[in-house]
């Protein structure tokens, strides 16, 4: 097992790195907590538009380059296959199996399926549509340089965590 690495620069820095650190395997992360996979109800193909709730509020966006209001950290499956979320239903195909999320004042998430014209209904069954979903980011969640030092999980080979850092990107 390798203790140390060589680095080659080409070209050579112009000044020489004394008291230079390397930090390996970053990875880019975010604030929030993922939930359980949650039954949100059965579907019923005889109805138009048919909704579900999380049962969670404060579901997590994440910041995205092509969207302002981010990305919703959350998967919808019925009968177990993905769905895809869309921000309308407008001009949409019968055949596209998408839903909407919608927050409420209260932070509390909709899911809204199609009417069978645009977008698909969802087909019958017991319990058959799940989500899986991360709650809590914003402002609450901004951290300091070198806040972070104990990982919730510990891998094998992982010694230790830090951020060297400080986060950005939050908005509530």
């Amino acid at each position: 097992l390798e203790d140390h690495l060589f680095v080659d620069f080409t070209p050579a820095p112009a000044t020489p790195l004394s008291g230079t650190i390397l930090l390996g395997n970053i990875a880019a992360a975010s604030h929030g907590e993922a939930q359980p996979l949650e039954a949100l109800g059965h579907g019923d193909g005889a109805r138009a538009f048919q909704t579900f709730k999380l049962s969670r509020p404060n579901l997590t966006y994440l910041q995205t380059a092509g969207s302002l209001e981010g990305t919703a950290a959350l998967e919808v499956r019925v009968n177990g296959e993905l769905w895809k979320e869309t921000p309308s239903f407008f001009a949409r195909r019968a055949s596209e199996r998408l839903y909407t999320a919608r927050q409420s004042d209260n932070a509390e998430t909709y899911i809204a399926f199609g009417d069978g014209t645009t977008g698909a209904r969802i087909p019958s069954g017991a319990m058959n549509v799940t989500a899986i979903y991360r709650t809590g980011l914003g402002l609450q969640g901004r951290m300091k340089a070198g806040q972070i030092s104990i990982p919730l999980e510990r891998p094998v080979g992982v010694r230790s965590v830090s951020n060297p850092l400080p986060a950005d990107g939050a908005a509530d």
